[in-house]
């Protein structure tokens, strides 16, 4: 099996934002409406298989919302 793995390094998370290399630029930003709109400390969980992206896509949330 081949492995596609992208590291999440700074590089990697800005051109994978910028160029929406996966489509999950409207998924980012719904999140981001998400938690700008929740008041109170709140727990997420993020569901799906290792391997499917979940670390990339928070760090993915976290440069937008620091930049």
């Amino acid at each position: 099996m081949v492995n596609y793995e992208i590291k999440p390094t700074f590089d990697n998370l800005k051109n994978s934002i910028l160029q929406d290399m996966v489509g999950r630029n409207e998924a980012i930003a719904k999140f981001i409406e998400f938690l700008d709109a929740t008041n109170q400390n709140t727990a997420i969980a993020l569901d799906d298989t290792w391997g499917n992206g979940k670390t990339f896509f928070v760090k993915q949330t976290q440069l937008v919302i620091q930049s």
